[in-house]
């Protein structure tokens, strides 16, 4: 018999397959869809299934939707009527209940069971209650035949968290709290007081890390009260949960900023102490509050076996925190925590507490999605023109890779299901080199500073490298976290976090026995065993196929692919990414030029565009700031660019690993293309345009950042005649450069660092005006790097005419100009400052760069 767990009810979406007591397939639609948590949380679009999913659950068991027995949705309409007459009794605001919208949502409910019928399912269908689901997925594949059980996430339908015991097939609902008190709401609350997404909150148990939690937990405690029967309530006032919205993101905040007394922060300020304070002090409040539960849940049941699900269980920190420290003796965690597993539970609940059936299968690994032939794989890559070869020695090569420092994308059998890669679908890194977080974070992930990263290790050795008190097989899927042992932690500096604890996934050789292979060799190689393990994408979901894994590892710096029994390496590959972006805009911007620098691309105005809010081209300039990036200082940098133009640095800075970067731009044409080229390059959620000034640090006054640069105009402009849009440079070319030094020390953090590259007047011994500048106003240490191509300066200054820029008498008034100050030539130069040290010193650089005046591509 086969039963179908679906749900499609806020986030997360997903489908589950059951042959009588066995998992036969489960998928989260937003891997095949490649739209994040599957669909947007909207009151009238529960009935938008997981198509996707469903399809590949149907064909994985090679059945049709006439074979399906028994549907299960993970919600109850009638449920939410509670939600409405709880909310109704007059204890809440206003903004708890709009009429209009539980009409949209409950009619978009009532129409779930007839869209079903239409997709050509004849099955019994059946209303699964949303926490039920999250039980049912963590009880009935645990190895228990009695257990406690807590299901804990932002909401279910009108309950937020809620108490089981389970005893063979039945799973018996012992209490609940109430919406709106809810821990995991308060996460989503928090995540936008500080800056980041609704949907952020492993960031900020990762920036928790960093905090002290002492400084805020009097205040964060006075947002729950525990209960003495084990559960707790929360003060409604502060954090009004009815004014929660998803799309856009938006909540309410005064009550939060008048408890902690600091403002929110916007997405584009620099994180301070503050928000590592912040976020410890609610990691510290949620490990008493889950504790106080499951010891009450311990008190009731009795049961030394604890089950848990649902959102706030894949806070690995507090699953740890909870499980050592409360009186359980075994834990089960459901690898799909989330909602996508309600669609496991409610298969599971029809299975057991509906049909009464007493078999019951079990879930010993997460490897439940769709795999690929060899056949289809090489049609993935003949399809891309990539070069790629037969491995039959892989595990060992990949290892050997590892070793050399490369970063392996790891693509190998069933999809892992749940929101870690754990092995199949994994990018692959030496943990014992100092800098691999930061290299990882800079050609692939983009990631903030203070995230992360997980080792994998051989199960068999987990308890000799981290202190593991009580052993679970949560620590199989990366929902524990574990201190490395002394002696340890400093071999794999790449995976230990700045607290010295670890997310661990134990891998077993009778669960994955090729990922197995591969760290036993890599520890042939060092004594290590274990590797640095993440998911394999780039600011999207998990990759699912290999047409995915293709597109990613060719858009990142990844080295090596390792796809079925096949490997790719990165200077092999011939760089066609899909769709070609070059034909998609001759189509779509045709007065727009595209042109590739490093490892990315932008668009520009075409060179017969004249107008005066013109973006130019790209230009050897922006080259040579490129390769003199100083890559230990962007990494995890709060990063400012002083006039943005098509935004090709900012990407490049963004991409070397600045945390953040806030750019400031006045043309609002450059401004406009500079947003569409961040975008396609898909770091909009990491740069940040704000409007420029003609006073060009005023828009960021009194803020501080730890990276500083600029490409400024530099054409000479006639005395006291302003250009468009306030980028006069004045007779030298370097006005804009001097208001950037009159003011740098104030925005400039100690630590911080300048680069500018520019265009300078100089002689035969070199850009002596710039030098001359930063002697005037630079207090720290400055170097020029300057270019050995140089051009004559007054054929340089003919060009000014025949832009149309100046007048001929105009261009004659600035080569008399320069005459007087001994001017002879124009150099390529990228200015490097520090606040330390002192003095200007002058380097020539060996890098040869084509004409200046001739745009790149």
């Amino acid at each position: 018999m086969y039963i179908l767990g679906i749900n499609a009810l806020f986030h997360e979406s997903a489908a589950c397959l059951l042959k009588d007591a066995q998992l036969v397939a489960i998928a989260e639609e937003e891997r095949f869809n490649r739209i994040k948590h599957g669909k947007k949380v909207l009151v009238d679009n529960p009935d938008e299934f997981p198509l996707q999913s469903i399809a590949y659950c149907l064909n994985e068991a090679g059945i049709g939707h006439g074979d399906i027995a028994h549907i299960g949705y993970s919600a109850v309409p009638a449920k939410f009527e509670r939600r409405k007459e709880r909310l109704a009794t007059g204890a809440f605001g206003e903004e708890w209940l709009d009429n209009a919208e539980w009409e949209l949502g409950q009619q978009a409910l009532e129409r779930v069971p007839g869209a079903l019928r239409e997709l050509g399912f004849d099955a019994q269908f059946h209303w699964v209650d949303h926490h039920g689901a999250h039980a049912a997925s963590a009880y009935y594949p645990a190895p228990f035949d009695e257990a406690a059980v807590l299901s804990i996430d932002g909401t279910g339908e009108d309950e937020t968290a809620v108490y089981f015991q389970g005893n063979g097939q039945r799973l018996a609902r012992l209490a609940g709290i109430p919406y709106p008190s809810s821990l995991g709401l308060l996460w989503e609350v928090v995540s936008l007081y500080l800056g980041f997404g609704i949907y952020d909150a492993a960031k900020i148990m990762g920036l928790a890390s960093y905090g002290d939690p002492k400084r805020f937990l009097g205040q964060m405690r006075r947002i729950f009260e525990p209960m003495p029967d084990g559960t707790f309530v929360i003060d409604h006032n502060l954090v009004r949960f009815g004014r929660l919205e998803y799309y856009p993101p938006n909540a309410y905040l005064d009550g939060l900023e008048q408890l902690f007394g600091l403002p929110r922060r916007q997405p584009a300020e620099r994180l301070t102490r503050d928000q590592e304070d912040i976020a410890a002090a609610l990691q510290t409040v949620t490990n008493e509050l889950v504790l106080h539960m499951v010891e009450h849940l311990h008190k009731t049941t009795g049961s030394d076996n604890l089950c848990l699900a649902g959102g706030v269980a894949l806070n690995c920190v507090t699953n740890s925190f909870v499980f050592e420290n409360g009186p359980f003796k075994r834990l089960f965690v459901q690898p799909t925590s989330h909602d996508a597993g309600t669609a496991i539970g409610a298969a599971y609940w029809i299975r057991h507490n509906v049909l009464g059936e007493a078999e019951r299968g079990s879930m010993d690994h997460a490897y439940w999605g769709p795999a690929f032939s060899a056949g289809h794989i090489e049609q993935a890559l003949a399809a891309r023109g990539l070069r790629y070869r037969l491995s039959d020695r892989l595990e060992q090569e990949v290892a050997s890779f590892i070793n050399e420092d490369k970063i392996v994308a790891f693509f190998q059998g069933r999809m892992e299901t749940g929101p870690r890669a754990l092995g199949n679908r994994s990018l692959l890194a030496n943990p014992t080199h100092p800098q691999m977080r930061d290299i990882l974070n800079a050609k692939v992930k983009h990631r903030e500073y203070f995230r992360p990263l997980a080792p994998s290790v051989l199960a068999e050795e987990a308890e000799s490298w981290f202190d593991i008190a009580k052993p679970t097989s949560a620590g199989d899927y990366m929902l524990m976290t574990y201190p490395a042992r002394a002696g340890k932690a400093e071999r794999i500096p790449a995976v230990v976090h700045v607290d010295g604890s670890c997310r661990i996934q134990a891998v077993r050789r009778e669960t994955n026995p090729r990922y197995h292979l591969v760290i036993s060799e890599f520890q042939k190689l060092t004594g290590v065993p274990v590797v640095l393990n993440t998911s394999f994408n780039d600011s999207e979901p998990i990759v699912c196929t290999p047409e995915d894994a293709i597109a990613t590892f060719l858009k990142t710096q990844i080295d090596v692919l390792a796809i079925g029994d096949y490997l790719v390496f990165k200077q092999d590959a011939e760089m066609q990414p899909e769709p070609n972006p070059e034909q998609s805009l001759q189509q779509v911007l045709a007065r727009k030029r595209f042109t590739r620098i490093n490892d990315y691309a932008v668009v520009t105005d075409r060179l017969d565009y004249e107008a005066i809010d013109q973006v130019f081209p790209l230009y050897p300039e922006q080259q040579f700031f490129l390769d003199e990036l100083v890559l230990d200082k962007i990494r995890g940098a709060e990063a400012l660019e002083i006039g943005l133009g098509s935004g090709v640095l900012s990407i490049g800075v963004a991409r070397a690993g600045a945390a953040r970067v806030t750019a400031l731009e006045i043309n609002p044409r450059a401004k406009n293309t500079a947003g569409f080229n961040i975008v396609m390059n898909g770091l909009e959620d990491r740069i940040a345009i704000l409007d420029g000034d003609d006073d060009v640090l005023r828009p960021v006054a009194g803020r501080t950042f730890d990276y500083v640069f600029s490409n400024p105009p530099f054409e000479p402009t006639p005395p006291d005649q302003d250009f468009f849009y306030h980028s006069a440079a004045g007779p030298f070319g370097l006005d804009f450069i001097d208001k950037i030094f009159a003011g740098i020390d104030m925005i400039l953090a100690p630590e911080g660092h300048l680069q500018i590259v520019t265009a300078a007047p100089g002689d035969d011994r070199g850009p002596f005006m710039l030098a001359d500048l930063a002697r005037k106003h630079l207090q720290g240490k400055t170097t020029i790097v300057v270019s050995k191509a140089s051009l004559n300066y007054y054929e340089a200054l003919d060009w000014l005419p025949e832009k149309g820029l100046f007048t001929s008498a105009q261009t004659e008034h600035l080569k008399h100009l320069a005459r007087e100050a001994g001017i002879e030539r124009s150099f390529l130069c990228v200015l490097h400052y520090q606040r330390q040290g002192s003095g200007v010193e002058t380097l020539w650089s060996d890098r040869i760069y084509p004409s200046p005046e001739v745009p790149l591509g």
